[in-house]
């Protein structure tokens, strides 16, 4: 890829005026046309030697130049070669050309920032033929001939700006005033800062406000609320020749003078005058006028906004209300749309695109000038503002903080977020200078009811439901029966978030934290936090699986963070069944297993547990010991779980013969056959048991495979029905199939849904025997994903059997494809250094290294054994996936 033009560039935009219309009218000669401007953009950007075409817009370029002189010769250029070529049958397209000179951030081909931003919007008040620059250009670009076009206040910018028109012979001179404010009658205030992002919400509301005449702008304190609905009045203002009139309600305290502001916002004399009330003052100047008014910061005069605009839309004329509030007016024919928080972006997407990175980096840049968001800084940038749930007022403070701290000590102090986020720009309303006043003006406006559930909302981590609320929240000065309405109250006032979906509630974590310091203002903090506990725990009570599959449970975080209180306040029995509650939902194989075998010991050293609540506490260690390959202390946790319950085959302990047989089968089969056969009896005869008694009996079919005989391990397979339906299906199976060279089989065996035990430990083993299967079958690309996939997941969980696994079907794939000395030593390098084994990968092992020794002489499976001692196995498998899959 060419290296981008860097530092000071002069931005060439270009757009086919009308192109919209052009394609209504001209709809077959429209794909040539816009060949051949592309062309001649090609053409002319290329002439001067130092041009870059980075984007194409659809209709239009982009293009950055490092001399603005060239710059300014590439757009005379191409509207003379436009003014040459010929169009027929459709009519010649007028480009409007936009020239801005500054810097910018580049990434992936790309540029961003405020430069840019400028030039669109110069570019979006340009005329069809003109082109027309920015003062910073002509400065630069010494002996261009220009006309004055003077200053002009460009939609969603700041400062006015000082334009000129690019003069040359062979170009038009005459062209209709720029699309500026200037042009048309408005109050809408000067903005000091540029709108960022927000494009599909713009979209939105743009084609709302065509259809409704009230629209209601509403989100929590700092979302954006006034940027947005000055951006739609700014952008949507040439519907409006009567005018747009912003009314600005944030300081006035009085209902009675909210009629007053509006008439103040109209212009042309003092309300009240002539004898006539404010109220007769607005109506008399919107009567038959097409206008738009903007009502900012309606929730503390809500019932006199809601009158204002209920009385507009009643009147003759076309007038349309755009309000800004907390929450919604309440009147007839309104329109709400609820700002949403800015997007962060995921894992795998280019940050320098997220609306949210995109003003984190504005404001940092505008502070210092330093600032530039490196492929190091990103990540950091990235988490600061995900942890800030992408509300701008917090991300705009933030970035304020780059004056004298780096990125990574801004995140770092975040927890303390209420104290970092201050100082925000003098002249701004004080409820905006920092992030914890924003929220106290939202929380100063609820009902005394509203405020109690709020900061008792504050102990639910990830979300809850309305039963959960009002088992939790209710009480003390809060019915149980006011709960639902608050609650709706919250929402409305968008403090509580509403997944309707899932009929989940969620607050925001920055409001969260701000209604946790309330709720420990109010001395309510232990009293709620006990409840919290105590109700998830009577909630688990009720909890059934239903199958060994991973439970996972939106409310992980409400049942980690009653354990967390109940260990605080020395409640053991609380943190046994927490843990066992947390077990059930979500399986060994949790990203989280290390953390869970850590509360399990912290549960296990209270001294006063029930034998009951004791022997759950160790059948869930003894599965965690399986995950961490510690088969000793399984065996030994599962033999005390089972001893202590006083029917070994209900619940949690009954599930204890499952790691028990496993920890056996590794190290004594014929244990664990006895072991299978016991637990079998006991799960049968139980009347409420953990997991079916099938799910014991497949690790019949895991004994087999760790003894080698896969004829056996198939042979299994139809006996372990269980007595209400057919065989499940498991992945012991389709290795089984698999190492009996029925690879069509295998295939078809791992594509069906499975437990999560019965299938073999967890889901990298399924990717590695279909990487396998593809192997055998000559797919080798397939293999090669395969493998990658389980990988992945290998390095992603760090259980001790997962990357050995992947060694191990890296060198059955090595062998497959006729490699058997790069295959015996990659079988060795793990078998020669490890005792932790999965039954199913160990017959893997145990087929492909007997296939290998039979093809290589014995010096040399000595000498690739002693390669594999010193062999390093992650290197080892980043070489198998990037290379040797393809030889």
């Amino acid at each position: 890829m060419t290296p981008l033009p860097a530092g000071t560039l002069t931005f060439l935009f270009t757009d086919i005026e009308g192109s919209t219309r052009l394609w209504q009218e001209h709809p077959d000669a429209m794909p040539t046309v816009l060949a051949r401007h592309d062309a001649l953009a090609r053409d002319a950007i290329g002439t001067p030697g130092d041009g870059h075409l980075f984007k194409h817009t659809g209709d239009g370029v982009c293009a950055a130049f490092a001399d603005a002189r060239a710059a300014v010769d590439a757009a005379i250029a191409f509207q003379r070669a436009l003014a040459a070529a010929s169009w027929e049958p459709a009519p010649r397209p007028q480009v409007r050309i936009a020239l801005d000179s500054g810097a910018a951030q580049s990434r992936d081909g790309d540029y961003f920032g405020q430069t840019l931003n400028r030039a669109a919007r110069v570019l979006a008040a340009a005329a069809g033929g003109q082109i027309v620059a920015t003062e910073t250009t002509v400065t630069l670009a010494t002996g261009t001939e220009t006309i004055d076009l003077g200053l002009h206040r460009l939609r969603d910018l700041g400062d006015p700006v000082r334009l000129h028109q690019i003069v040359a012979a062979g170009l038009e001179r005459t062209f209709p005033p720029l699309r500026t404010l200037e042009r048309f009658r408005h109050s809408l205030p000067v903005l000091r800062s540029s709108f960022v992002g927000r494009e599909a919400e713009l979209e939105r509301l743009r084609g709302l406000l065509s259809e409704k005449r009230l629209l209601t702008v509403t989100g929590v304190g700092g979302c954006g609320k006034t940027r947005l609905a000055l951006a739609l009045a700014s952008q949507e203002i040439e519907r409006f020749p009567d005018g747009a009139f912003f009314v600005d309600l944030a300081a006035i305290t009085d209902a009675e003078l909210v009629w007053s502001a509006v008439a103040a916002s109209l212009g042309g004399g003092a309300p009240g005058g002539g004898g006539l009330s404010p109220r007769d003052v607005v109506l008399g100047r919107l009567s038959d006028t097409k206008s738009l008014v903007l009502l900012d910061n309606c929730e503390h005069v809500l019932d006199a906004c809601a009158d204002i605009a209920s009385t507009l839309l009643d009147r003759p004329g076309a007038v349309a209300v755009v309000a800004t509030s907390r929450e919604p007016l309440g009147v007839e024919g309104e329109q709400v749309f609820r700002v949403p928080s800015l997007a962060v972006p995921g894992e795998d997407d280019d940050p320098t695109r997220a609306e949210a990175v995109r003003l984190f980096v504005e404001r940092a840049t505008a502070v210092d000038a330093r600032f530039v968001l490196t492929p190091a800084v990103a990540p950091v940038v990235v988490e600061i503002c995900r942890r800030l749930d992408g509300i701008p007022l917090a991300i705009e403070l933030a970035a304020a903080r780059v004056r004298h701290l780096s990125p990574t000590e801004i995140a770092r102090r975040l927890d303390d977020r209420f104290r970092l986020l201050t100082g925000g720009p003098r002249g701004a309303r004080q409820r905006q200078q920092t992030l914890a006043a924003a929220l106290d003006w939202s929380y100063q406006l609820l009902a005394e009811r509203e405020r109690r559930l709020l900061r008792r909302c504050a102990v639910f981590v990830d979300g809850f439901s309305l039963a959960a609320a009002e088992g939790v929240c209710a009480g003390d000065g809060l019915d149980r029966n006011d709960v639902v309405d608050a609650l709706g109250a919250l929402v409305d006032k968008s403090l509580v978030a509403l997944h309707p979906a899932e009929h989940r509630y969620r607050l925001l974590e920055t409001i969260r934290l701000y209604a946790e310091d309330r709720l420990i203002e109010a001395a309510e903090a232990a009293t709620v936090r006990t409840r919290h506990a105590a109700w998830f725990q009577a909630a688990d009570a009720s909890f059934q699986p239903g199958s060994m599959a991973p439970c996972a449970t939106p409310d992980a975080g409400n049942l980690r963070a009653a354990r967390a209180w109940a260990h605080e306040t020395a409640d053991g029995t609380g943190v046994a069944r927490l843990t066992a509650a947390l077990f059930r939902r979500r399986s060994a194989w949790d990203p989280a297993w290390r953390e869970e075998r850590a509360w399990c010991a912290t549960a296990l050293e209270y001294e006063d547990l029930a034998p009951a609540v004791r022997a759950d506490m160790l059948a869930v260690a003894s599965f965690l010991d399986i995950t961490a390959g510690e088969w000793s202390s399984a065996i030994d946790r599962a033999r005390q779980a089972i001893a202590l319950a006083s029917d070994p085959g209900e619940g949690l302990a009954g599930a204890a013969y499952i790691p028990l047989a496993i920890g056996l089968m590794v190290s004594d089969p014929d244990a664990a056959d006895q072991i299978i056969d016991e637990g079998v009896q006991h799960i049968r005869r139980a009347r409420a048991p953990l997991y079916p008694a099938r799910a014991l009996a497949s690790f019949r079919i895991g004994v087999a495979l760790m003894r080698g005989d896969a004829a056996r391990a198939a042979a299994l397979a139809p006996q372990h029905e269980g007595s209400a339906g057919p065989r499940a299906p498991t992945l012991g199976l389709a290795f089984a199939l698999h190492l009996l060279g029925d690879h069509a089989a295998a295939e078809r065996e791992a594509g069906q849904p499975m437990d999560v035990f019965m299938s073999g430990g967890g889901e990298h083993a399924r990717h590695l025997l279909l990487a396998l299967t593809a192997a055998a079958h000559g797919r080798t690309d397939d293999a090669r994903r395969e493998l990658g996939t389980a990988v992945a997941i290998a390095r992603r969980y760090r259980h001790p059997l997962t990357l050995n696994d992947c060694v191990i079907v890296s060198g059955a794939i090595a062998a497959i494809e006729g490699r058997l000395e790069r295959a015996s030593t990659l079988l060795a390098a793990v078998a020669d250094r490890v005792s932790v084994r999965s039954p199913e990968i160990w017959a893997v092992y145990l087929d492909y290294r007997r296939r290998v020794r039979e093809g290589l002489d014995a010096a040399t499976v000595r000498r690739c054994r002693e390669e594999g001692r010193s062999m390093d196995l992650e290197r080892a498998i980043d070489a198998e996936l990037v290379g040797s899959l393809n030889a």
